[in-house]
């Protein structure tokens, strides 16, 4: 019985990406959120902060990085933006497979003369939509 669990088990290569995966999404919904409402009405970490009570600093690090922030200070975040975060889970068998490919990820693989052209977005960065799927063991 032991050797059935351990064969179902998540790696924790898989958790921790998954993990790091969801950090950074959420992070650039929060970010791309604030560099909307700065440039559309002007809002600044200082006027987040003063709705929240806290520090500006904090505030700094919170739209800066992507940590491990708790369910309720999303939620001041978003709040304090005059937002709210719409979630859905998928389950990995509906979501289609990417076509776009980063240019350091096609130049390293040797793909980059058949690989589609990246989109610029935003703040001068290229679209980023790779997929990692964790083996799963034949059954």
């Amino acid at each position: 019985m032991e050797n059935t669990l351990k064969a179902n088990q998540i790696p924790e290569r898989d958790l921790q990406y998954y993990r790091q995966r969801l950090k950074n999404k959420v992070h650039s919904d929060i970010a791309g959120l604030f560099n909307d409402e700065a440039e559309r009405r002007g809002l600044t970490k200082k006027d987040i902060a003063d709705r929240l009570s806290k520090d500006p600093a904090q505030v700094t690090r919170w739209l800066t990085t992507p940590t491990n922030l708790t369910l309720d200070t999303l939620s001041d975040l978003f709040l304090a933006m005059d937002a709210d975060l719409e979630t859905r889970a998928v389950p990995f068998d509906h979501i289609a497979p990417s076509n776009v490919m980063h240019p350091l990820i096609a130049k390293i693989t040797g793909a980059g003369k058949s690989a589609p052209k990246v989109q610029q977005t935003g703040s001068g960065g290229g679209k980023v939509s790779i997929r990692y799927r964790p083996q799963v063991a034949a059954g």
